[in-house]
């Protein structure tokens, strides 16, 4: 009697295109029960959708599908959001203490992994006791300022707000202030690091990133300073995990003191049992062979043997990749600035065929800023999707890229030569709308 073959598992099971029937219903029952308690609007004609689908599956997966528990969890997230103005938070906030923040926690290093996924890089030996206490004076004055009277023809039109929020009861829980910079963090992480990595080529282009990679570096940390950090790791902890559930992909713990296994038994009831089975604790000769199965070597940090330039502290060092996918406004100069950065469906003709924009918000001196930075060419579907029964290998990984370079440059030299010929006939192109009829790649 022949034996039946095991099926392949799914390794995105559960991510958004790759539910199984009970999940897609789970799914449409959950924003079901969202819109009768007026908590989610759904797409209508033009207008866009109150929450995009990656963000409410978020909860439901965090719940294991469980609609009832989703529905609790999202329905006091969204009161914590109300309660303290995160939209304004991540809009408002000064850009010089949101580049003071990042000091803090996780930094994105502008690269991804062999799967799309964005890699930040921690070192938790620059957190000794008196640069977290001189943080907390200073992120205890942060200043957050708020939206002009009335909006600007450039100003972000934000997705419609669910009546329903108002009706919830205020979060009895009250968050510290020197917290508002954490989130304006990881709404950085939500609303740009995300979004730009979503639109690179990748395996299973299908699937938007919605999650982050962490490699954490405890070189040189005593058991002091551990328990001194316990409480700023235990707030990040549980505040990210009840607003911003499954945003974590996995984290590398690196440069363990010979004492670290000892007393792991007790760190990791700082974190929730979901994060602890995503964090891995690397010997030295793990290190770089681990890194290799996930990251290819170009950005992977040079410390941990890649060939990757960048220390924590520094801006993001992005990728080849990431930096021909950008089209630069004029005048702009070709890098990111610092603060908040949010990347958003195009308003013109440009939000076509895959293009999206890059804007730079925030506020400096007491003044919000919104400045355009750049168009974002999509090239996510350029590669084919890699099917759960496949092995992904390096080879198939770079396979086609020196032709998709190829193709984008071209595209890009397309793009611009068209511009300037319809200048030259005398059409008023400016930096705020790409012609339609110019979009070089499909998406």
């Amino acid at each position: 009697m022949a034996q039946t073959q095991p099926q392949a598992t799914d390794p995105l099971a559960g991510f958004l295109n790759h539910l199984n029937p009970s999940q897609e219903k789970a799914f449409a029952d959950f924003k079901e029960l969202l819109i009768s308690k007026s908590l989610y609007i759904p797409a209508t004609g033009n207008q866009k959708p109150s929450h995009d689908d990656t963000a409410l599956l978020n909860f439901l997966r965090g719940r294991k599908f469980d609609i009832v528990g989703a529905h609790k969890q999202f329905a006091t997230s969204e009161a914590w959001r109300r309660d303290h103005k995160i939209d304004s938070v991540f809009e408002g906030i000064d850009i010089h203490q949101f580049k003071e923040s990042a000091f803090m926690y996780p930094q994105w290093t502008g690269r991804l992994d062999k799967r799309g996924v964005p890699i930040h890089y921690y070192e938790v030996a620059p957190l000794n006791s008196a640069k977290v206490s001189a943080y907390y004076r200073s992120a205890s004055k942060t200043t957050i300022v708020p939206p002009p009277a009335q909006k600007g023809p450039h100003d972000y039109i934000a997705p419609p707000k669910p009546d329903g929020v108002a009706d919830l009861p205020k979060t009895t829980t009250k968050t510290d202030p020197r917290l508002l910079r954490l989130f304006a963090l990881y709404e950085y992480q939500q609303h740009f690091t995300s979004h730009i990595s979503s639109a690179q080529s990748r395996p299973n282009p299908e699937v938007p990133i919605c999650q982050g990679a962490t490699i954490a570096d405890i070189s040189n940390v005593g058991l002091k300073q551990f328990w001194n950090l316990r409480s700023h790791m235990q707030e990040v902890s549980v505040l990210l995990n009840a607003n911003y559930p499954e945003t974590l992909d996995w984290i590398f713990i690196i440069g363990a003191p010979a004492f670290f296994p000892v007393v792991w038994g007790w760190i990791k009831n700082w974190f929730d049992p979901t994060t602890v089975s995503k964090i891995s604790i690397l010997s030295a000769g793990e290190v770089l062979p681990t890194l290799e199965k996930h990251i290819e070597i170009e950005d992977i940090m040079e410390r941990f043997g890649g060939k990757l330039s960048f220390k924590y502290g520094d801006d993001p060092n992005l990728s080849p990749k990431i930096i021909d996918s950008l089209i630069w406004e004029e005048g702009v100069e070709h890098r990111l600035p610092n603060g908040p950065l949010r990347v958003e469906e195009a308003t013109s003709k440009t939000g076509e065929n895959g293009l999206k924009e890059l804007w730079a918000i925030g506020s400096e001196n007491g003044v919000r800023r919104r400045i355009k930075l750049a168009t974002i060419q999509d090239t996510s579907k350029s590669k084919d999707i890699i099917r759960p029964q496949q092995t992904l290998t390096t080879e198939q990984l770079n396979q086609g890229e020196d032709e998709e370079e190829d193709d984008f440059v071209e595209a890009k030299e397309t793009l611009s030569n068209d511009i300037l010929h319809e200048k030259m006939n005398g059409l008023d192109v400016n930096n705020d709308q790409i012609p339609q009829s110019k979009q070089a790649i499909a998406a």
